[in-house]
């Protein structure tokens, strides 16, 4: 007999239109994996495995806002909170409106990483996983994996990191990435998977910018955290770069996009 752990939906937002119930769902930007790993009770790398229907109540005893189907996913490794290796999850899956992750049938076998809510206020006793937060496919989270792998090891410390990504979001290889500020300019290159990163910065202000070859430019950048702001944001820079602020003890990210030029 499977074992299914559930947990609730979060992120939820509602407007009412007169008598007719309207769900939608509007979100900023996430801020940096370290804030979503902290202010989330579970944390897991999970494989979906399929999705099914859910036992409903009589219409006029469930939640219009409910999922309707729920996807099954295996828990392949847990970064924080009590769930363990090999064990099955069941994820309210999302109805369009109510910010709720979707799990597409040609995502079988697929790899995810989920920031997970709390079961306790969950009417359907669901897990549940919001797209307004940084989860999703793991393919598009290598700056969460790279920083949860490390976690205990990076606490403490300043960081900047990222990705550089083709017009085809696969990761472009050995990019020069420059970072300006602190007095210093240091030089790295992306790895295979267009990643890079930086520890032990001084706090303060740095400019971020990618050298290019060939006819490749900056279409546009993801910052996290946005100036003035703990949600993170995206930007059309007018060069190949982009500014963000390290704080003590904390981490930033600056994702770059690129675009072929004719």
């Amino acid at each position: 007999m499977e074992m299914i752990h559930k947990v609730v939906l979060f992120g939820l937002v509602v407007f009412g239109l007169g008598a007719v119930d309207a769900w939608a769902c509007s979100c900023m930007a996430p801020g940096t994996v370290q804030e979503q790993f902290a202010n989330a009770p579970l944390v897991v790398k999970a494989r979906f495995v399929r999705s099914e229907e859910i036992e409903t109540k009589p219409a006029s005893d469930r939640p219009v806002w409910g999922p309707t189907s729920k996807a099954i996913l295996q828990v392949e490794e847990s970064f924080k909170g009590r769930l363990k290796m090999g064990e099955l999850i069941a994820v309210g899956q999302g109805n369009g409106g109510d910010c709720g992750m979707m799990f597409a049938a040609e995502a079988t076998g697929e790899s995810f990483l989920l920031y997970l809510g709390d079961s306790k206020d969950s009417p359907l006793g669901l897990f549940g996983a919001s797209i307004c937060g940084r989860g999703g496919n793991l393919k598009r989270l290598l700056v969460d994996l790279r920083y949860l792998e490390r976690e205990e090891g990076l606490r403490g410390r300043t960081m900047i990191s990222g990705v550089v990504h083709e017009p085809n979001d696969d990761g472009a290889a050995n990019v020069v990435v420059v970072i300006t500020g602190g007095g210093k300019t240091i030089r790295l290159k992306t790895d295979a998977s267009g990643y890079y990163e930086a520890l032990d910065l001084p706090p303060g202000e740095y400019r971020v910018s990618v050298r290019l070859a060939g006819k490749r430019a900056v279409s546009n950048v993801f910052i996290a955290p946005a100036k003035d702001s703990s949600f993170g944001t995206y930007v059309q820079p007018v060069s190949s770069g982009a500014s963000v602020t390290v704080a003590p003890e904390r981490i930033a990210q600056v994702d770059f996009h690129l675009n072929n030029v004719p």
